[in-house]
């Protein structure tokens, strides 16, 4: 194994409070890394994939949930709230469909995209 090898190491944390715990210590100097525009504050406990480069943790996420989503297509949740933006404009919010002329309607026709 080399040297840069050695100093990056991969592993599983759990994310706390204030930081994140690996292995049983606690960890307030980790650095987090979303995808740009995204900020986010995962639940206590959750499983997050860090990585030692020597100069401490960096959190580089949390392992995601299959979904049923077409290309291009985002989905946002936090408790019971979701969000899913669709590539033509479309925004789903709590089964509420907003079209991109802005009108609203409960339950909107996904074509093709589950709208829960």
């Amino acid at each position: 194994m080399t040297m840069q090898e050695e100093m990056t190491r991969l592993r599983m944390a759990a994310a706390g409070e204030d930081g994140m715990l690996i292995t049983g210590e606690a960890r307030r100097d980790a650095a987090w890394f979303l995808p740009p525009g995204y900020a986010a504050r995962p639940e206590p406990g959750s499983t997050v994939l860090t990585a030692d480069l020597g100069g401490g943790p960096l959190a580089l996420g949390v392992p995601m949930a299959q979904a049923d989503l077409l290309p291009g297509e985002i989905r946002l949740t936090a408790g019971a709230a979701m969000l899913r933006l669709c590539p033509d404009g479309r925004v789903y919010l709590n089964g509420v469909e907003i079209t991109p002329a802005g009108t609203a309607e409960k339950g909107g026709q996904s074509r093709g995209s589950d709208a829960s």
